[in-house]
């Protein structure tokens, strides 16, 4: 089979449907399943042979010994550091699945993955260098069990268990940094590749808050005030202004509210932070 990436130009013997083998595991089965660790690593073995843009490391090996791969995409390819920070364009890490029962990011990030590997989104090559870590928690993403997903939108009933092999909450842990899983995340991408921006996914199923995505910029008071204030004062405003006017898509910020009282009158945003303690990541 030969190449199907492209940039401008659709071939003309495209008849607009992907191989089966590059439609992800909810895109199969009208989103009534997840994929489970090797399909997902079958998905990234078939982008890997069909793109010139991706390098493929080892971001961590979990308690139960499956290896969290990380994925570089790069026009043109790059396969270091230091051959990153030469081209001179921006770093961005994207993280899906620290709670594997909120699959949603784990999904997306591998669509995310065709749609630049095989050329649709390609574009945002010409810019950014982007790190993808589509399953940050392999080890909970195997842990199945069957949930009552009536009052849940979109959401399969077969899911995955929120914590790690160890029974850790991976997103409570990036001070101590007793997980593999953080462990791997300061070694091999932070420390190693340095991102400026960073993204990590996760579902708010359980509450009805009827918008697309919540967003949340970085709740860490010791951060940078400069890009910590950036981002929550101007990049994610207007993305959600350009959300809403090009595709009609809700943005609101990631919040709590009075569980005693329903609707709910107080719409708090300091009291969603308390939820994610002392994380850097900004989650969407």
């Amino acid at each position: 089979m030969g190449k199907i990436y492209w940039d401008k130009e659709v071939p003309p013997s495209w008849s607009g449907e992907w191989n089966e083998e590059f439609y992800t595991i909810p895109e199969k089965t009208s989103y009534n399943r997840t994929a489970d660790h090797m399909q997902m690593l079958e998905f990234i073995t078939a982008m890997a042979w069909n793109s010139e843009y991706m390098h493929i490391e080892q971001l961590f090996i979990s308690d139960l010994r499956r290896v969290a791969p990380l994925i570089i995409l790069s026009k043109p390819r790059v396969t270091t550091p230091e051959e990153a920070r030469a081209t001179g364009k921006t770093i961005v890490y994207i993280q899906g699945n620290i709670h594997p029962s909120e699959a949603e990011g784990k999904e997306a990030v591998l669509m995310l993955l065709r749609d630049i590997a095989l050329g649709k989104h390609s574009s945002l090559l010409d810019k950014l260098i982007i790190l993808l870590a589509p399953d940050f928690n392999p080890d909970g993403n195997e842990a199945w069990e069957v949930k009552n997903t009536s009052t849940f939108s979109g959401t399969p009933r077969i899911q995955s268990i929120r914590h790690n092999a160890v029974d850790a909450d991976v997103n409570r842990d990036a001070i101590k940094m007793e997980t593999l899983n953080m462990q791997g995340l300061y070694e091999n991408v932070l420390n190693k590749w340095d991102p400026i921006i960073t993204l990590d996914l996760h579902s708010m199923g359980r509450v009805q808050h009827g918008y697309s995505i919540l967003y949340a910029p970085s709740y860490t008071p010791t951060a940078n005030p400069a890009p910590r204030e950036y981002t929550q004062y101007t990049m994610l405003p207007a993305i959600r202004r350009l959300a809403e006017e090009k595709y009609g898509c809700m943005f609101f910020t990631h919040a709590d509210f009075d569980w005693s009282k329903w609707p709910p009158e107080v719409w708090d945003p300091v009291a969603g932070g308390y939820s994610v303690e002392a994380k850097f990541i900004i989650n969407t």
